[in-house]
């Protein structure tokens, strides 16, 4: 899709820019009227369909990455270091524990990730309760490591409950638990009916009884459905213990901004002078329109103060609907434009991504995967991330808002910080006082003057991707 001219590599050793197609020029035009005051249904009208750019983007030869680095593959992904704590291949301690309704297959040979088989129940859609569980396995010291979880669930629109339990004895009355059903409008950390593996922190789990960490021997995980009448299948492939990463030691606080608004470049600049970078996911169409970033300022983040310019979305009407709504054609389009914007623009974070609204689905997650191999975030935060991730195309974050206080994002870092995780934390707008999607400015200086006080370690989403494991 794109080339580099063979001049420039023999001369600077990297591709170079080169005239970009009129097409795309006169598209690109369209799209920075609309800060100048043009109606958005005039430059609509002048401006190609999304389907003829995602065309036009596929068969070009007129287009090369802005430098080499953004032409290269990204690197392959640092690997988590796993030890198998309880696997589901044939003599597992599985079993399905008193479960309601429903079907069990402890060994299913149809739905599996590794080995030949996985563990499964299948809920009778009337509030059926599928538990998976081991009981009296042999004793893990958690104190420190992660658990990483590989699982499937199927419907999970019909989930009402999902929990994770950790024990080392008397599994009811003693235990650590997470709920892992995000808060209605929050997207889930897994896309419904696809393997996922996800790691868990236990400075996250609601801790009830005194459940000795240095010795765990019990593991539950238990769906319920909500009685629609759909049911719900859970899979379980394994059970693994992660160790907490040495590049990290303190844990890492990373700060994003979603959406362009213009009362982000002040937080910039304030994070700056402490030579802090974050990560600013645009709405293509957004930027340059009264209230927004201009691109004059996403480049002097980029250039300047060294902060990654990634996308979100290339129009307003994909972000409200979110990429789930959109057929396989127009979210490829989408997908191809917004890629397209970023490089023409010179920015070198241009295969990171977060979804819009935090949604996504299997589809999405295939489609954002070829565009941006980079990274893709998420607004599961339920539980923390850690670093390196299981999967950096479902990034967790925890969203700086009016439902978040200082004293609750403070303890975030707290937490990531003894335990040696990744804490992320995004915002929108930064205003005097915080409403809905906005935060005060006084309370955004005062969190990042306290991760500095902490000494928790701070980067950018591809910093933090970037590193190996240690």
């Amino acid at each position: 899709m794109f080339r580099a001219s063979t001049k420039a590599a023999k001369n600077q050793g990297e591709a170079q820019p080169v005239p970009v197609g009129r097409r795309n020029l006169l598209r690109v035009s369209a799209l920075t009227a609309l800060g100048a005051g043009a109606s958005l249904g005039s430059v609509l009208d002048a401006t190609p369909s999304e389907a003829a750019v995602a065309t036009e983007v596929a068969t070009t030869t007129d287009y090369v990455p802005v430098s080499a680095q953004d032409a290269a593959l990204p690197p392959v992904p640092a690997r988590v270091p796993t030890s198998l704590i309880q696997g589901t291949q044939p003599g597992h301690l599985w079993t399905a524990g008193t479960s309601i309704g429903g079907t069990t297959n402890l060994n299913d040979s149809t739905e599996f990730m590794v080995g030949t088989q996985s563990a499964g129940r299948v809920s009778d859609g009337a509030s059926g309760m599928s538990r998976l569980q081991v009981l009296g396995g042999r004793a893990v010291d958690f104190s420190d490591k992660h658990v990483s979880l590989m699982f499937r669930l199927e419907n999970i629109a019909s989930v009402k409950w999902l929990t994770v339990y950790a024990s080392s004895g008397n599994i009811s009355s003693t235990h650590y638990k997470w709920d892992l059903k995000p808060p209605a409008g929050v997207g889930w950390c897994l896309a419904d009916g696809r393997w996922t593996t996800l790691t868990l922190n236990f400075s996250d789990a609601v801790r009830v009884g005194e459940p000795n960490l240095q010795a765990i021997t019990d593991w539950q995980i238990m769906a319920v459905d909500d009685s629609t009448g759909v049911s719900v299948r859970l899979n379980i492939g394994k059970v693994d213990s992660v160790p907490r990463t040495n590049r990290w030691p303190n844990g890492v606080w990373t700060l994003s901004m979603d959406d362009s608004f213009a009362s982000q470049m002040g937080i910039i600049r304030y994070a700056s002078q402490y030579g802090i970078r974050g990560t600013i996911y645009n709405i293509a169409e957004m930027v340059d329109r009264d209230g927004c970033l201009s691109t004059a300022q996403l480049r002097t983040a980029q250039d300047d103060l060294g902060w990654e310019v990634a996308g979100h979305a290339m129009t307003l009407a994909a972000h409200d609907s979110t990429f789930a709504a959109l057929t396989p054609v127009q979210l490829d389009s989408e997908l191809s434009a917004l890629k397209l914007w970023l490089r023409t623009r010179g920015f070198i974070a241009a295969n990171h991504l977060a979804y819009p609204k935090g949604i996504f689905n299997g589809p999405v997650l295939d489609a954002v995967k070829k565009h941006f191999p980079g990274s893709a975030r998420g607004t599961f935060s339920n539980t923390t991330e850690t670093a390196p991730p299981p999967d950096r195309h479902i990034l967790r974050a925890r969203a700086l808002g009016q439902s978040r206080t200082l004293e609750q994002a403070k303890a975030d870092i707290d937490r990531a910080y003894s335990s040696k995780a990744w804490i992320h934390n995004y915002g929108h707008q930064f205003n005097a006082t915080a409403g809905n999607i906005a935060w005060s400015i006084a309370d955004t200086r005062a969190l990042i003057d306290y991760a500095v006080t902490k000494g928790i370690g701070i980067a950018t989403v591809g910093e933090v991707l970037s590193g190996q494991y240690l």
